[in-house]
């Protein structure tokens, strides 16, 4: 099976690694602004890498793996994602639906990403702009926070993606904005009518995938409702170019109502007079949140006496949790650990995956990476090949008020 990689991941790396393209049988798209092109460089190089979705005018979201390495594993979801330098000056974001000359590019200020780094759910991240897009320029997105919405998402059964990869995975068209809302949704965990036949085994449970369509440069764009294109509800990850490498056969997705906290701090955190922050995101911390509310972190006093804000979700998450003294004050999923209802145990991850031998990579179940194979793109315009690895501000702790 043949790879596509990112520029800062090694050839031989654990997984098979595969890029997204600019949507396989996309059309090119003026309308949706909300989709947007990352690229790395200097204003006068600036070269397309992935893409993502704006969801406030200053906030972009985005996946992790497009900023920093992939560390493999045995199995495909024991690769782990690597820190992200301590300084970015070189990460642009594009609202035009083009790359080219007269691109409406805007520099990214800061990038922000989980603590936690398993490749298999935790693929995301969240670009500031250094500057808002003006409502001329762009309409956010809205993306789905709560796990209801998820799934009346899901129950439409296709998705739709705008983004900015090439039209094929043998081309070498990068840089333009296609879309197409028919990409049939394959897997759902736990969901009734879906066959996910194997693909839990190069997922995680906060993961959904889909059929053909993803592609190379695709990364970082976001699952459209197909009956509300103004709506986010995943952010491609990874995928597969089949046998051959010459078709995008599927894609992988980081559910955004799994990332609510980290998507909605993150733009609370980044708002400003001239950009403030929409209405789903300051209505997901209430001013006094009852157990099992969403709360901005550690310090938060808000849950009151009775409750302290922690994580019930390997600090990907923060909520306001019953203090107790023993079990008996929590619920029977709960335990009472240090004087908190904490969950009794966590899910297991997925057994199998892609594997690597002596002889390199053994793709078993023909998934990898979705990162964009930039420096074969760039080589072929004739741009000069940069690593992905960004040097800005960088946050792989939950964002400080």
């Amino acid at each position: 099976m043949k790879a596509w990689v990112a520029v800062a991941l090694a050839t031989s790396i654990a997984l098979a690694t595969r890029a997204a393209v600019a949507v396989q049988g996309g059309q090119e798209d003026r309308v949706t602004t909300h989709a947007v092109a990352i690229a790395r460089g200097s204003p006068g190089a600036r070269a397309v890498v992935c893409s993502g979705t704006l969801v406030s005018t200053n906030v972009v979201l985005g996946v992790r793996h497009c900023f920093t390495s992939v560390v493999p594993g045995a199995r495909a979801c024991d690769a782990t994602l690597g820190p992200l330098p301590a300084e970015i000056d070189d990460v642009w974001a594009n609202l035009s639906p083009w790359s080219g000359d007269g691109a409406n590019w805007k520099k990214v200020r800061d990038v922000r990403v989980p603590e936690s780094t398993s490749l298999c759910g935790d693929d995301i991240a969240l670009l500031v702009l250094a500057e808002p897009a003006a409502p001329s320029e762009a309409t956010p997105a809205r993306p789905v926070t709560d796990e209801a919405e998820l799934m009346r998402a899901v129950d439409e059964r296709v998705l739709g993606l705008a983004a900015f990869g090439v039209t094929d995975p043998r081309a070498s068209d990068l840089g333009t904005r296609r879309s197409r809302f028919d990409i049939p949704i394959r897997c759902v965990r736990g969901r009734p009518g879906f066959r996910c036949d194997g693909d839990e085994d190069f997922t995680s449970e906060r993961e959904i995938t889909s059929g053909s369509g993803p592609c190379r440069g695709d990364s970082g764009g976001g699952a459209l409702r197909a009956s509300d294109r103004d709506v986010v509800f995943g952010v491609l990850s990874r995928g597969d170019l089949g046998a051959l490498g010459t078709s995008c056969t599927l894609g992988v997705f980081e559910r955004t109502d799994l990332w609510a906290w980290l998507i909605a701090r993150t733009v609370l955190d980044a708002a400003t007079t001239e950009a403030p922050a929409p209405a789903w995101a300051t209505d997901l911390f209430p001013p006094s949140p009852r157990p099992g509310e969403l709360c901005r972190g550690e310090d938060d006093p808000s849950c009151g006496e009775r409750a302290a804000c922690a994580s019930r979700d390997e600090r990907r998450s923060f909520r306001c949790t019953t203090r107790c003294v023993d079990d008996a004050g929590c619920s029977a999923a709960d335990r009472c650990d240090a004087g908190l209802c904490l969950p009794r145990a966590a899910l297991p991850a997925p057994e199998r995956g892609c594997t690597t031998s002596p002889g390199g990579t053994s793709p078993s179940t023909g998934l990898c990476l979705l990162a964009a194979l930039a420096a074969t793109l760039r080589g072929r315009r004739g741009r000069r090949d940069r690593a992905v690895e960004p040097s800005s501000r960088s946050r792989s702790s939950p964002p400080q008020a």
